[in-house]
């Protein structure tokens, strides 16, 4: 082999070597659609068994359903009769203790309201009283000093 074939050989790859550098570069483009596929697949699986559980859920509700309108049936018309009587019964029990608590409170705020003027009152009576006390006081000084005073002439 010659200077010149050698560096063809380096240039030009033999068909074997383009072979697998054509496979590898499959494989390459390849991997991540597979591990797409793979993600699809698993998600898909997901999918299935949360479908799976939802089916379930869904005839144990059904299977409760018809259970309770069985029962709803076997009610006898008197017995309904008698709840919706409670109802009512509890409704004005509700009713009425909301307005006996609105009456309550508006006796308190009443009484509140009264006690605060009676307060009012008194401090004014007091403050009237203690003014005559301080007054008479000072007039029963007076009055001491004229007797002094008359006593001493």
């Amino acid at each position: 082999m010659g200077g010149a074939e050698t560096a063809r050989c380096r240039t030009v790859p033999s068909a074997p070597r383009r072979a697998l550098d054509e496979k590898a570069q499959v494989e390459a483009e390849l991997r991540e659609p597979e591990r797409e596929l793979g993600q699809q697949r698993a998600d898909h699986a997901e999918l299935k068994r949360k479908i799976g559980k939802l089916e379930r859920d869904r005839l144990r509700l059904d299977r409760q359903v018809r259970e309770l309108r069985q029962r709803l049936n076997e009610i006898p018309a008197e017995r309904l009769a008698l709840v919706e009587e409670q109802n009512e019964i509890l409704t004005w029990q509700h009713s009425n203790a909301y307005e006996w608590g609105r009456y309550e409170t508006r006796t308190r705020e009443r009484i509140e309201a009264e006690m605060d003027a009676v307060r009012g009152t008194l401090s004014k009576e007091i403050t009237r009283l203690t003014d005559e006390l301080a007054h008479s006081a000072r007039k029963l000084a007076a009055a001491d000093l004229l007797i002094r005073d008359l006593k001493n002439r």
